[in-house]
């Protein structure tokens, strides 16, 4: 299975994201703010093309635009959870 480099991009920066934020504030925030940006992330990839793919009714490239964007969501969150975890052991 090869894994796109989008994915990886989103993976490392939410991980780099936690750690840089957790030395600025409380870990809590430096998750929260973290998830925030990358919820907002996928909000602005809808905004831009996102709706033009709904509007469209192509059911086979909707799915494709709703599984793109839950991987993501998938991929930052297991970014977040390397980067506390790294900080967590730090």
């Amino acid at each position: 299975m090869k894994i796109p480099k989008d994915k990886i991009l989103h993976f490392v920066g939410c991980a780099i994201g936690v750690f840089v934020i957790s030395r600025f504030m409380h870990m809590d925030y430096a998750v929260f703010g973290t998830l925030l940006f990358a919820i907002g992330v996928e909000i602005g990839d809808l905004k831009n093309y996102g709706w033009a793919i709904i509007k469209s009714k192509d059911k086979e490239k909707i799915k494709a635009y709703v599984v793109n964007t839950v991987s993501d969501l998938i991929a930052d969150i297991f970014g977040i959870f390397l980067g506390a975890l790294i900080i967590a052991l730090i």
